[in-house]
C-alpha cells in the first residue's frame, strides 16, 4: 500500500509540474487613450542609471530582454535610433516571486474488504494528503515613454513560470515568449 502512494505521489506532482510548466504568458496592457501611437517609428533605450539594485539587476537578463524587444520591435518595422530624436523611449523592469501551491487530496473512496466481513462494500475513507509545491513567478515590465513630455503612454506587464534551474538557452527562450506576447499588443488599436 505503501509503495502504490508513493506512485500516487509521484503522479501527482509530474501533472502538476507539467501543468504549471506549460502554463501560458499572462499579458495585461494599459496605455494613455489621448497618445497618439500613429506616427512612431523610432525609439530609443531609456537608461537604468542611477536605479537600487532590484530582482533583475542581472546583466544576462538585461541583455536578454534588450535583444528580445529590439528583435520584436524591428519585425514591426520600428528602428533602433542611433543618436538624436526618437519617436518613443524603451524601458523594462521586473521582479521574480515565489509562489506555494497547497492541494488536499482525498483518498480510499471506492470499494475495499470491510472489516470483519468477506464482503467488499463502498468505503469513504478519511485519510487526507497534502501536497505543497513551491515555484517562481517572473514578472516583465515595458514601459513606452513619450519623449517630448517624458511621461508613460504604454505599458505592458507579462507574467509566466520562471525558475533558476533552467539553461541560459531556456532563459532566452522564456524572454522571447514574454516579451513577444506583450509586443503583439503594441501598439493599442
Amino acid at each position: 500500500m505503501q509503495t502504490l502512494m508513493q506512485i500516487l505521489r509521484a503522479v501527482a506532482a509530474a501533472v502538476l509540474l507539467a501543468a504549471v510548466a506549460c502554463a501560458t504568458v499572462d499579458t495585461e496592457v494599459d496605455w494613455d487613450p489621448n497618445a497618439s501611437f500613429a506616427g512612431l517609428k523610432s525609439y530609443r533605450w531609456v537608461q537604468r542609471g542611477g536605479e537600487a539594485p532590484d530582482a533583475t539587476d542581472d546583466p544576462f537578463l538585461d541583455q536578454r530582454v534588450r535583444t528580445a524587444v529590439d528583435e520584436q520591435l524591428a519585425a514591426r518595422g520600428y528602428v533602433l535610433a542611433s543618436e538624436g530624436e526618437a519617436d518613443f523611449l524603451v524601458a523594462w523592469h521586473g521582479a521574480q516571486r515565489r509562489e506555494i501551491r497547497v492541494e488536499r487530496i482525498h483518498r480510499h473512496y471506492g470499494y475495499y474488504p470491510w472489516p470483519h466481513s468477506r464482503w467488499w462494500r463502498p468505503h469513504a475513507g478519511v485519510y487526507d494528503e497534502t501536497s505543497r509545491y513551491v515555484y517562481d513567478i517572473g514578472t516583465l515590465i515595458l514601459d513606452v515613454i513619450d519623449p517630448k513630455t517624458k511621461r508613460l503612454i504604454w505599458r505592458g506587464t507579462a507574467s509566466a513560470l520562471v525558475g533558476d534551474d533552467r539553461t541560459p538557452k531556456e532563459r532566452e527562450a522564456r524572454v522571447n515568449e514574454m516579451v513577444a506576447a506583450l509586443l503583439a499588443r503594441f501598439p493599442p488599436e
